[in-house]
């Protein structure tokens, strides 16, 4: 089984955008190739489905065991690294690391999502104690705030605007775009001033140990997002068209 292992991983499709917006439409797209106990690979054909495939006579072809007709290739470069898997003549996937992974990114921004709306919502409910505190504290909690919240109001309203259909966005384009990848530009410069302030929360003893690491933890959150957003070229107005 062992030797199977370098073809196990995810995959993306060279069809697609590189850079426009539209990029964001492979998020939840990548292809997933596992190791089967039985020997060979297993890939999704349909939802909840799957297909077993074992290898041929030539190196990196696999042939379904249910269909004959099914046959997939995989490229190695120099060094014998898997690259690349044709599921046809002309569609090729890109194998990814584990940090350029859709299902890592999903991951991520999920939780750092969670995070931000729990920091959205625990702000407003003590918002007097934070207009009440010296500072140098308060900038430091109101940059926070106002990077969760803006990155909140990014995805709801970038969901609400994809919503408007598949038609819409291919033909049309995304609806406000100029506006709705701004929004994330100001997230990320609240994100940059919260993390210039970082080393002040620490050195200066703002509040106990755990809130300090609570406060490093969104931080780091709110620069991962901002990483992630960038990367799948929503960080902008720039990669409106």
């Amino acid at each position: 089984v062992s030797e199977f292992a370098k073809y196990a991983g995810s995959y993306r499709g060279n069809r697609r955008s590189y850079t426009t917006w539209e990029k964001l439409l492979a998020l939840a797209g990548d292809f997933e190739v596992s190791v089967s106990p039985a020997g060979g690979v297993v890939i999704p054909t349909l939802p909840g489905k799957f297909q077993r495939l074992v290898p041929t006579a030539v190196e990196g072809v696999f042939q379904s065991v249910d269909d004959p007709d099914a046959v997939i290739a995989f490229r190695e470069d120099d060094n014998g690294n898997v690259t690349h898997v044709f599921l046809s003549p002309i569609v090729a996937h890109e194998k990814l690391g584990v940090l350029a992974s859709g299902k890592t990114h999903q991951i991520v921004l999920g939780i750092a999502l969670v995070v931000f709306v729990w920091v959205v919502f625990g702000s407003i409910k003590r918002a007097k104690r934070i207009l009440a505190l010296p500072k140098g504290e308060k900038s430091a909690r109101l940059s926070v705030f106002f990077a969760c919240l803006l990155n909140v109001v990014f995805v709801v309203v970038l969901v609400s605007a994809v919503a408007a259909g598949i038609n819409t966005l291919i033909f049309t384009g995304l609806p406000g775009a100029t506006f709705v990848l701004s929004i994330p530009v100001l997230a990320a410069a609240f994100s940059v001033w919260s993390l210039i302030q970082l080393p002040g929360v620490w050195s200066k003893n703002f509040w106990a140990f755990w809130p300090r690491v609570r406060y490093t933890i969104i931080v780091l959150l709110l620069v991962l997002f901002a990483v992630i957003l960038n990367y799948w070229n929503v960080l902008g107005p720039w990669y409106a068209s």
